[in-house]
């Protein structure tokens, strides 16, 4: 039987390359199980995509800014009832389709502590349990480490009643089951299935690419908690490219989300003054660009994971810039282990036949 499917998260809308990875791919393999499959943003409706930047560096995009400086003001809950309850509400309401057979929230960190995400997850949950009469299940998530009390009264509240929840690490499954009293099941996230649609990979020795993901200066401080001035941060990347570099590969600067963008072209006039080594900047604003790129590629510096899982897919060799617990399980569970696509895909598939038997 062809099934109707709800698939709610932050790739319809959002900037971040790895958000619309996690739609993609998602959309792909439940296609592939002959489903039907309809997106719905999150938190963010609005279409965003990657804003241009100018020669000297600046973005020609200036509401990002302007908004990005506003929202770090402004408490969570406030802003979630000036700006996104109504729109997740209209979200709904424009969907094509009035019934559906399943609901899937999910994939990536949608479980997560000081932001607009538990009240929308508790948005969504309520606006599904009382316009349809399918099951909802969260897959494919990852959790943050702490919440504030309000926080997990809201989490608890919506994870005990799903008909079932999957997370994609074993960190993350540990924290659902500890922290909210609820049974969690684990998926691996749903990018790695990207690979299985992978063709045609350029043999690793012939790739000439060291590829610099530069990670966004204002998130690692808020991420990391480290307090380092912007130039002792570049200086920490310069070292990471001089101590991983290799003489015959090619440098190339590139990034996977608006902040990181702008980090990128602020962090080339510092190599320009500081470098002793040619690179330029690779243009990688969709996922198209930024997979043509990853065929060339034989290594990756970055502190985003959703970069390096599309990496591994294509066979990179992975060098993480830790700046948070997320990125530190991360590297445990990928990094230091053989990475073997078949049985993530196998885990992937059997996950996903259990999500639609509910």
């Amino acid at each position: 039987m062809i099934m109707r499917i709800l698939l709610v998260n932050q790739g319809k809308s959002g900037e971040n390359l790895g958000d619309r990875a996690i739609a993609e791919t998602f959309r792909k393999v439940l296609n592939d199980k002959e489903c039907i499959v309809d997106i719905a943003g999150f938190s963010e409706t609005k279409s965003q995509s990657i804003p241009e930047i100018d020669i000297k560096g600046k973005t020609i995009n200036l509401k990002y800014i302007i908004k990005k400086r506003v929202k770090k003001a402004i408490p969570s809950l406030l802003i979630w009832i000036i700006k996104y309850r109504k729109k997740i509400k209209q979200e709904f309401k424009n969907l094509r389709n009035t019934q559906y057979d399943l609901v899937i929230i999910g994939g990536g960190q949608l479980i997560k502590s000081k932001s607009v995400f538990p009240y929308a997850l508790l948005t969504w949950y309520n606006i599904v349990r009382k316009n349809l009469s399918c099951p909802i299940i969260v897959a494919g998530v990852g959790t943050d480490v702490e919440f504030s009390a309000f926080e997990k009264m809201i989490y608890k509240k919506v994870l005990t009643g799903l008909d079932g929840i999957f997370a994609r690490d074993f960190s993350s499954q540990k924290i659902i089951q500890e922290c909210f009293k609820v049974k969690c099941k684990y998926m691996p996230d749903i990018a790695f299935a990207e690979s299985r649609y992978i063709t045609d990979l350029l043999d690793f020795k012939d790739r000439r690419i060291f590829l610099v993901m530069i990670f966004s200066y204002d998130s690692y401080i808020k991420n990391s908690k480290r307090l380092v001035n912007k130039e002792e941060y570049y200086k920490t990347w310069l070292g990471l490219i001089n101590d991983n570099s290799d003489k015959e590969l090619e440098i190339v600067l590139s990034y996977t989300t608006t902040s990181d963008k702008i980090e990128t072209y602020e962090f080339a006039r510092y190599l320009e003054k500081y470098g002793d080594f040619k690179f330029y900047i690779g243009k990688t604003d969709n996922l198209e660009e930024y997979s043509n790129l990853l065929m060339q590629t034989k290594q990756i510096l970055s502190g985003r994971m959703h970069a390096m899982i599309l990496g591994l897919n294509y066979n990179c060799k992975v060098i993480p810039f830790i700046v948070n617990p997320k990125l530190e399980i991360f590297k445990k569970e990928w990094i230091n282990i053989e990475y073997d696509k078949k049985a993530i895909n196998n885990i992937i598939d059997e996950s996903i036949n259990e999500i639609l038997k509910r």
